[in-house]
């Protein structure tokens, strides 16, 4: 499964808070009146998608409050773009609403199966360890290459085996 993009995050994020559901530009100018969070949100959502971004600056006059947020997004954040991103929040100030909006993003989407991985590992070790259950065991049963399996028991090597897997694991030292 792959990681969703900032875009993406952003795209659903802002579906989420709305109301209706809704991405348009005039809904949203609507709702961003009395949502100070949705205007922000949405901001950034603006500023990123060059399309979006182009239609509000030819219906500027209708769409006033996310003119001003997108101007002054445009002034602060010069220069970041979707390809510098990751690199370019690293020197914002921990309290900058986009740093906090991308580290949102990157905890609960990039760093989630990390945290999965880990929980589960160490279940499967604690188990594993009680029940007396060897590596060997477990690839073989489960037809797992042996590497991989190893350098996740031994080195903590998360990245050697997908979600699914260690979820196999999981259930396969639990029934034993």
């Amino acid at each position: 499964m792959r990681t969703k993009t900032f875009m993406s995050f952003l795209k659903d994020y802002v579906k989420d808070m709305n109301p209706e559901q809704s991405l348009s530009l005039f809904k949203n100018e609507k709702y961003v009146r009395s949502d100070s969070r949705l205007l922000n949100v949405y901001g950034f959502y603006v500023f990123f998608n060059q399309n979006v971004t182009k239609t509000l600056l030819e219906k500027k006059d209708k769409l006033p409050l996310l003119y001003k947020k997108y101007l002054s997004y445009a002034s602060k954040y010069k220069g970041f773009t979707n390809d510098n991103l990751s690199k370019k929040v690293e020197s914002l100030d921990p309290f900058d609403e986009l740093k906090q909006l991308y580290t949102s993003y990157y905890n609960l989407e990039v760093n989630k199966n990390f945290v999965l991985k880990k929980f589960y590992y160490n279940r499967i070790v604690d188990v594993k360890n009680k029940k007396n259950i060897s590596n060997y065991r477990i690839y073989t049963d489960l037809n797992l290459n042996h590497g991989n399996t190893n350098e996740f028991f031994k080195n903590k090597k998360f990245e050697k085996l997908s979600l699914n897997n260690i979820k196999k694991i999981m259930n396969y030292v639990l029934s034993i």
